[in-house]
């Protein structure tokens, strides 16, 4: 599959090159023109765009070889160690339940908090338009406006309201990043690895609510401040909008843009120094510093992993998602088709429900292929040949290829 959906991207380049080509060499030859001559220059132009993308796609290719085999051998052994934890799939849940009963507490404060607000009356001349005089007699008109308006206690609490969602929401993300990652890093460093199963994770649970809450929290917190931020700059973006400022937008739009790029890196970042963390106990900021390093020495090797899961996890979701929908529309169409008006807007309604539940556990997936990518590099720093805890297609890729070059 992984293989497969690497020739196909690479192919589609070179297909939809030749297309261009094909389409620019029909122009040139239609009697009478159909195309100008910039549009059929623009065409190959495209084509020989096209092509060189894929030929250079083809080059990374077999440059990265090694990198993408460890990548489908790190996707394999993380498929393993989810058989061993079944369990692990069901934490989710878990944490869906705790964000629910947050949302529960924090909308009945925000309701309270909006209901503190006061009404005002205002009232306003209505000035009349340039060159236009009221009848004598007459005294110029007046509307009485209603408006409900918070005091600056009020709007400071609600910011702060905004501040505790962010830092809330993050933390229990973080939570659960340090649990999956520290079970697939218990069961990596496990030689037998048939005394490994769902008991381990509630085993990692426990571990991490008595020795990692402090890291999950600074993490999440770094994340909320820069949300808040940006939550800050989209109210003054508005605020310029309808002040029709042309030049603030901007500044503001462009200020929008870097914090929206930090917030990715960080986020980044944060998975890493989570893994980290779970793997050798430091805390953030040692773990932070340490995996921003390990991203460094190993660029190509993520870069491969980043590619393989994101194809293995997008079509996961879109397998799932689609299975539920052919399976919802047979159910539906043989029970109560005849009673439907349409049968579309249910099946849409299921399968985006489908996809939506399907990306929260294809996100275990996706970070126990980063922790046992870790892990193996950790492993392959520490320790030598036999020594060494890989087994399976990482250790298939160690006996191919030399660890200890400086081709990683």
């Amino acid at each position: 599959m992984v293989w497969g959906s690497i020739f196909i991207t690479i192919g589609m380049f070179f297909a939809a090159g030749a297309y261009a080509f094909t389409e620019a060499q029909a122009w040139e030859d239609a009697v009478p023109k159909t195309a100008t001559d910039d549009e059929i220059l623009g065409a190959r132009i495209a084509s020989y765009v096209l092509w060189g993308i894929g030929g250079v796609l083809l080059l990374l290719l077999c440059f990265f070889r090694k990198q993408l085999q460890l990548a489908m051998g790190t996707v394999k052994e993380t498929a393993k160690a989810l058989v061993t934890m079944p369990m692990i799939i069901f934490l989710p849940i878990v944490q869906s339940v705790g964000f629910i009963a947050f949302m529960i507490i924090w909308t009945v404060y925000a309701v309270f908090l909006a209901s503190l607000g006061d009404f005002t009356t205002t009232t306003i001349d209505i000035t009349p338009d340039v060159g236009f005089e009221l009848p004598e007699g007459f005294e110029t008109p007046q509307v009485t406006v209603r408006q409900f308006v918070f005091d600056d206690f009020t709007q400071q609490s609600g910011w702060y309201l905004i501040f505790i969602f962010f830092w809330t929401s993050q933390f229990i993300i973080a939570v659960g990043e340090i649990v999956y990652a520290l079970c697939f890093a218990k069961w990596y460093f496990t030689r037998d690895k048939s005394t490994v199963g769902s008991g381990q994770v509630w085993e990692s649970v426990c571990d991490v609510c008595w020795y990692h809450m402090g890291t999950a929290a600074f993490g999440a917190l770094i994340l909320a401040i820069i949300k808040l931020i940006r939550t800050i700059i989209a109210y003054f973006q508005k605020k310029a909008k309808e002040a029709d400022s042309k030049i603030a937008t901007a500044v503001l739009c462009c200020c929008q843009c870097c914090f929206y790029c930090l917030e990715k890196c960080v986020k980044f970042l944060n998975k890493n120094a989570y893994i980290h963390t779970a793997i050798f106990a430091t805390n953030f900021c040692t773990s932070a510093r340490e995996a921003f390093f390990l991203i460094l020495r190993n660029a190509a090797r993520i870069g491969a992993i980043g590619y393989v899961s994101g194809a293995v996890i997008f079509v996961g979701k879109a397998f799932i998602a689609s299975l539920t929908g052919g399976l919802a529309y047979f159910a539906i169409d043989t029970q109560i088709g005849m009673e439907l008006n349409s049968i579309v807007g249910p099946i849409v309604l299921i399968i985006l429900l489908a996809y939506s539940v399907s990306a929260m556990f294809m996100s275990v997936f996706d970070l126990g292929i980063a922790t046992i990518l870790q892990c193996f590099i950790a492993d392959e720093e520490m320790f030598d040949g036999d020594q060494m805890y890989a087994e399976g297609s990482l250790r298939a890729y160690i006996d191919k290829y030399d660890p200890s070059s400086e081709d990683k």
